[in-house]
Formats: C-alpha cells, sequence, structure tokens
C-alpha cells in the first residue's frame, strides 16, 4: 500500500489552541477527544470563538487526561497523517479527513462519490495514533459489515487478520473477541446485546455511524449503544455517514443531537470539487497568439520543407 504523510505540526493538546496545514492552507482546532461539552458550549457564529467548558466538564476532561500516558512515538506519530495514494486523489475527501479529526462530522454524500474512502482513512489514522483504543465500525447489517470489512482491507492494506467481525462467533466467545483486536465491524444490534454488563465501550477512540438516518429514532440500537459508551466514560470521537437525502429540518436536528454531531457536510459544501472529480471531458478552445520566436521557427520549418518538397519532385519526374 502507498501512503503520502501529511505534516500536521504538532500533537494535539487538552488546551483549546489553534493549529494550522500548511499544505491545504486551512486553520484547523486541535482534536478534543474528551466528551461533547465543546459540542454544546461553542459559539456557532464566531467560528473564532475560544471554547467554554463548564468547571464541572473541564474537572472530568482533566482527570480523563490524567489517565492517558502517551508515549514519545505516540506523541510523534500524532504530528502526521496517513492518506493513500494508490487512489485518485480528491480536494473534498481530503477536506472530509480534516474535518473528521476535530470534529463530530456527519457526512451526507451519494454511494458514488465514496464517503466510506474518508471513515478508512480516518479509521485508519486514529487506529495509529491510540494504539491501545479500538476503532469501531457500525453497520446496518451484518452483510453490509462484512463487504466494507474487505473494502477497509483493500483501501489501508490491513489483512483480515487484523480486524474483527464482530458477532462472528457465539455469544461466549465476543467478549474474547472484542478485546484482542484493535478495528471491529460490527452491527449496533449485537454490541447493544453484549454491553448490559458495562464492560465494553470505555476504551473506543472512533465510531464510525454508517447509515445516520437511523438516528432519527432515540430509541434505535445505535443511538442507546452511543448513550451506553458515553456512560461508560468513553472518549471518542463520532463520524457518521449517510447517502440519504434527509430533507425535513425536524429529523436532520434528531439525528444531530442523538449522534452529537457538532458539523453537517452535504454535496453542496462541495459542489465546485465534485463537479471537478465526477463530470465528464469537455472541449474547451484555446486561443494561443503567435509569438515573434514561433514565426521564425515556422519559417524556418518551411524553408526546410520546401528544400525537401524539391528532392521529391525531382526525383519523381527523373
Amino acid at each position: 500500500m502507498k501512503i503520502r504523510v501529511a505534516n500536521i505540526s504538532r500533537p494535539y493538546t487538552s488546551t483549546h489552541k489553534w493549529m494550522k496545514e500548511q499544505k491545504l492552507g486551512i486553520d484547523i482546532r486541535y482534536m478534543e477527544p474528551f466528551g461533547f461539552a465543546h459540542l454544546r458550549q461553542q459559539n456557532a457564529h464566531d467560528p473564532s470563538s475560544s471554547w467554554r467548558i463548564s468547571d464541572r466538564a473541564r474537572e472530568r476532561l482533566k482527570n480523563a487526561a490524567n489517565e492517558i500516558r502517551s508515549s514519545k512515538a505516540q506523541i510523534a506519530s500524532m504530528k502526521r497523517l496517513y492518506y493513500p495514494v494508490n487512489t485518485p486523489a480528491c480536494r473534498y475527501q481530503k477536506q472530509l479527513v480534516l474535518d473528521s479529526l476535530f470534529r463530530n462530522v456527519l457526512i451526507a454524500l451519494p454511494k458514488e462519490l465514496d464517503s466510506f474512502f474518508v471513515a478508512s482513512v480516518v479509521m485508519m489514522n486514529f487506529r495509529r495514533w491510540f494504539p491501545h483504543n479500538k476503532v469501531l465500525y457500525v453497520g446496518s447489517t451484518t452483510d453490509i459489515v462484512r463487504r466494507m470489512a474487505d473494502v477497509f482491507v483493500d483501501l489501508t492494506g490491513y489483512t483480515k487478520n487484523d480486524i474483527c467481525i464482530y458477532g462472528a462467533k457465539k455469544k461466549c466467545d465476543r467478549l474474547a473477541e472484542w478485546c484482542n483486536y484493535g478495528v471491529v465491524f460490527a452491527t449496533a444490534e449485537m454490541l447493544s446485546a453484549d454491553m448490559k454488563d458495562g464492560r465494553m465501550g470505555s476504551d473506543v477512540c472512533l465510531v464510525v455511524a454508517d447509515d445516520a438516518q437511523r438516528a432519527v429514532s432515540g430509541s434505535h440500537m445505535l443511538c442507546e449503544m452511543i448513550r451506553t459508551f458515553i456512560l461508560n466514560k468513553g472518549n471518542f470521537r463520532i463520524l457518521a455517514l449517510t447517502d440519504n437525502r434527509i430533507t425535513k429540518v425536524a429529523s436532520l436536528q434528531l439525528i444531530v443531537m442523538n449522534l452529537q454531531i457538532g458539523l453537517i457536510r452535504s454535496q453542496s459544501a462541495f459542489k465546485d470539487d465534485i463537479s471537478l472529480t465526477v463530470s465528464s471531458p469537455r472541449m474547451q478552445e484555446i486561443y494561443v497568439s503567435i509569438t515573434h520566436e514561433m514565426e521564425l521557427v515556422a519559417n524556418a520549418l518551411v524553408e526546410v520543407g520546401s528544400i525537401i518538397y524539391m528532392y521529391i519532385c525531382i526525383y519523381i519526374i527523373s
């Protein structure tokens, strides 16, 4: 697998600072993985406003940060983002990857635009940054889970022995399967059934929720799973994917609330980039003015061509 390494300048910290990604020329915030207080307190009208977190949430962030002991190698790995180069590069996908690192994002794109590629890149980097935590993909059916696991293997270079398709074994063996793997593909129904004992969910660092339109109902297993992770004091990022057109504002608000979404990205946000990616080739006339140097070259070619033409005529006549 070929990958491109993009420099992210410095690893994240628990303080609220800005960082700049020089290659793409955009400003993005450091990732704050502890809880969702920043999503509720952030001023949506002022993107440059500082984070406002309550004293109780700040104390919880401090306690959670003290429990983490990152090695020097792990801190160094957080400085760089791995991005596959064996697939065509699309600007909108790169932007979605960066957005997904620092906020809980809902990506609403058609299937043809391959939003799972963004999820695969984010999953690969989170697994590398947090080797002691788990990356979780939640699909709607078992068939979709198996198919997306194969796509993930093809995109990232992971082997099938490195990932876990949860539910392939009996219930008594699932806990050991959960503990032995860092990348897990599962359905919300199976996870919710096995999380009642409270031993799962606290070590998850990323949840990729496919078919996010299911979260319109707060009683859905996907929403119950997210709430269970929060109650188990899990510190994780959420990346929600959907290819359904959500026309009702009320339904969108419910999805945002149930999945703790902080940013929505749809097709209209990347209209120009997507049109360049999926549009068919078009003929375009370009008029080039003739310079003096071009005239000299053209006259020299005419003289050489006339001499050759003269010799050809003499040869034919003789």
